[in-house]
């Protein structure tokens, strides 16, 4: 079966309907990822997604493709992709290596501080640099002066999650 054939529209049942094949049959899962990085921006768009929900529903079976799909993310340019990804990471960095972990870093700050960035990945972003700022107490002021720069100038939504995070941070960091 070529794994195109399991995502023939957006539905989120059709998406449903893929995690459990995925789950089913974890062989599918590398070709679903290879997927999400194509050119094809619908199909790159719909398999990211079911690698998204498998992250949420069975982390288990994404756990040994975090490094490989963290390492890759750089070099997606599909906005759909992108969120689906910023958001299989929530929660998740701490289980990649250092170096990974620091790519992961870098492409968040560079889409936080693109200002051609969509907001949702603005918002994303800014939510996995505060996570990764755990076990990175470096990260916090540094965070906190890009959110600083921007808060004034963004969207609603930016500045909705940017007052949460500014309240931990506040918190954290010393001026």
């Amino acid at each position: 079966m070529k794994i195109e054939d399991l995502l023939p529209d957006t539905s989120r049942r059709t998406a449903d309907l893929a995690v459990a094949f995925v789950r089913d049959n974890p062989g599918y899962l590398p070709p679903m990822i290879a997927l999400s990085f194509s050119e094809n921006h619908l199909m790159a768009m719909r398999a990211s997604r079911v690698v998204w929900l498998c992250g949420k529903e069975a982390p288990e079976l994404i756990q040994a493709h975090l490094e490989d799909i963290a390492r890759r993310f750089p070099s997606l340019n599909n906005a759909s992709a992108i969120r689906n990804f910023l958001n299989l990471y929530s929660g998740k960095l701490e289980k990649l290596s250092e170096r990974t972990l620091g790519i992961m870093i870098d492409a968040c700050f560079h889409l936080l501080e693109d200002p051609k960035s969509d907001i949702a990945h603005k918002v994303l972003s800014m939510e996995l640099i505060y996570q990764a700022s755990r076990m990175i107490p470096e990260l916090k002021p540094v965070l906190k002066s890009i959110i600083e720069l921007q808060f004034d100038e963004s969207a609603t939504a930016f500045q909705s999650r940017a007052r949460k995070i500014m309240h931990s941070l506040n918190k954290e960091v010393a001026d």
